[in-house]
């Protein structure tokens, strides 16, 4: 019986509604994640449970499934229940979170990767187009954008909200962030719309889309997405490309971006971050330190971790005149908070899920789990669907080797 035989089928809408749900209503959007209006983060909290409740159905009507693949969903919801219970903190963020988890692992038992892909890259596309042209309103007319009404933060900065896109002037600039809750957010979105695209999709359209993502990801103004891009970039132009003349393409269209960027000034900031007295040094300090203090916590703790609410409360790194506390390691605050386990676990399915991805491919598969990896570094990504569909990707996918294997013998 083939892979795809395994899968019911529910009707070609329903995982496209599914994933604008999780894409959409996300506690890393602005109007359901920061929004200062509390309205709309209740309807976040309750969208998880909701898709558990359209999925289950379909879920326990698989007639196929393989028992094996509960206990990684088991482990990734228990284990921080037991670091809640061991650590004695509030219980409600992490039934929110285990419901993500949950939510997350019904998506990827019912669709292969490829179709989620498909339709990730479909959002995406269109989510990077309707994006683009805001940002350049934003820049050339700003007057128009000021006749949109305004949403409040959580920090009570004004957006003006666009349907599909937002626009925030800070110190002038105007920074693409789409529909998510700031640029740097958007930027891992795009990075494993671009990963799909090379990896995974077989499109007419591939060059469009790869120059898409990449316009849309410039105009976030963020300095890991550049650099993120930047090595994209080097890897699709000397292992990954078809031909010379689509690597040259893509080079070209990159030094075109660049120049741009150049033009507003961004290269300089991108310098600014790895410079001691620069009002952008703190971003690079949170990174870094994101990265030594969560592996610190993590051998301390290492079965249970410190929890999830302490590790909030941890001030991360002291340099000078720059305290940090914003800890944007998606896999290291996993370990730290929940133990070793957790975060090995997270860990392994992202490995697995490049190595799958790339064809067991060991060069490609060490380039895109670095690109990935680093992706996740740039934002806590611990509330996202789209992570945990990564982690049950990497976990339940067979490789093409295994599922060659399976296909003989049936």
């Amino acid at each position: 019986m083939s892979n795809k035989a395994r899968y019911v089928d529910i009707g070609r809408f329903f995982p496209v509604f599914i994933l604008i749900l999780m894409l959409f209503c996300s506690h890393d959007t602005l109007l359901f994640g920061t929004n200062k209006n509390e309205l709309f983060i209740s309807i976040c909290e309750i969208i998880p449970f909701a898709i558990i409740a359209m999925t289950v159905p379909y879920v326990l009507s698989l007639q196929f499934i393989d028992t094996k693949k509960m206990i990684p969903i088991l482990l990734l919801v228990f284990l921080p229940f037991l670091s809640c219970i061991v650590n004695k903190e509030s219980y409600n963020n992490y039934i929110y979170r285990a419901a993500i988890i949950i939510a997350s692992a019904f998506l990827v038992l019912l669709y292969d990767y490829k179709r989620i892909f498909h339709i990730y890259n479909k959002i995406m596309k269109f989510l990077a187009i309707w994006s683009c042209v805001v940002w350049l309103i934003s820049l050339l007319s700003p007057e128009v954008i000021e006749l949109f009404p305004v949403i409040n933060n959580s920090q009570s900065l004004e957006y003006h909200f666009l349907g599909f896109s937002n626009v925030c002037y800070i110190e002038g600039l105007s920074r693409n962030l789409s529909i998510f809750r700031e640029p740097g957010v958007y930027v891992i979105f795009l990075v494993i719309a671009l990963i799909a695209e090379i990896h995974i999709l077989d499109n007419k359209k591939k060059k469009l889309n790869l120059i898409i993502y990449c316009v849309a990801l410039f105009t976030t103004f963020s300095t890991a997405g550049y650099i993120l891009l930047f090595i994209l970039a080097i890897y699709y132009l000397f292992i990954k490309h078809d031909s010379k003349r689509e690597a040259v393409f893509i080079i070209g269209t990159i030094i075109i971006g660049f120049v741009m960027a150049n033009q507003f000034g961004m290269l300089d900031v991108l310098f600014e971050k790895f410079s001691y007295g620069t009002n952008t040094y703190g971003s690079w300090l949170a990174r870094l330190s994101s990265l030594t203090k969560n592996i610190e916590i993590s051998f301390k703790n290492p079965f249970f971790g410190i929890g999830r609410y302490a590790l909030y409360d941890t001030t991360l790194a002291v340099d000078g005149t720059y305290t940090s506390d914003a800890n944007t390691n998606t896999i290291l605050i996993g370990s730290a908070a929940y133990g070793l386990l957790f975060g090995g676990l997270c860990l392994f399915s992202c490995l697995r899920f490049s190595y799958v991805v790339c064809g067991e491919k060991i060069l490609s598969t060490v380039i895109i789990s670095l690109i990935l990896l680093a992706a996740l570094s740039n934002e806590d990504m611990g509330q996202n669907y789209v992570y945990y569909i990564i982690i049950f990707l990497g976990l339940f996918t067979p490789s093409e080797t295994v599922e060659k294997e399976i296909e003989k013998k049936v």
